[in-house]
């Protein structure tokens, strides 16, 4: 991912998840991920920004 408030060059080996892709993509832009029905039913975790 890039974009504004994303750190330029940070690449990051951890596992993820697709389901996270949404939910982090809405809280870059200022939304609430938590308005999305599958991330409160599956708990889904934003992707922490470095």
């Amino acid at each position: 991912m890039s974009g504004a408030s994303v750190p330029d060059g940070v690449r990051d080996s951890a596992s993820v998840q697709t389901k996270q892709i949404a939910p982090t993509i809405l809280s870059l832009l200022g939304l609430n991920p938590r308005s999305l029905q599958a991330v409160r039913e599956e708990h889904t975790t934003v992707l922490p920004v470095r």
